[in-house]
């Protein structure tokens, strides 16, 4: 019960909300249910930049929960007092925001070929 509890008072906040709502939009959870909805659901890519798989809508929420990891990180890295802890969220933070800049268009050279 006490679970329960925790987890209906995170879902109060409307901060976690509006993160969780972003991530499904720029995962392209829309796109595929309008477009995707047609396609074989083993298919991995398609040829199109327009419509989007099941799995690349999967891949694109991990990218998407990758990028707001490593916003998140180099915000907990600006209120650290230790400077070890400062120089590990930063790096990590910037690793992952990267990672997350760069995977789509590595995803939409994969798709063009």
């Amino acid at each position: 019960m006490r679970k329960i509890t925790t987890v209906l008072e995170i879902l109060k906040d409307f901060r976690f909300l509006y993160v969780l709502v972003c991530v499904l939009l720029m995962g392209g959870i829309i796109n595929y249910s309008i477009e995707g909805i047609t396609l074989s659901p083993t298919m991995i890519y398609t040829r199109s930049l327009r419509v989007q798989s099941f799995i690349e809508t999967i891949i694109y929420l991990f990218i998407s929960i990758m990028g707001t990891s490593g916003i998140f990180l180099l915000y907990k890295a600006s209120l650290q007092r230790n400077k070890r802890l400062i120089s590990l969220y930063f790096v990590i933070g910037m690793i992952l925001f990267t990672l997350a800049s760069v995977l789509p268009y590595w995803m939409w050279l994969i798709k063009l070929r």
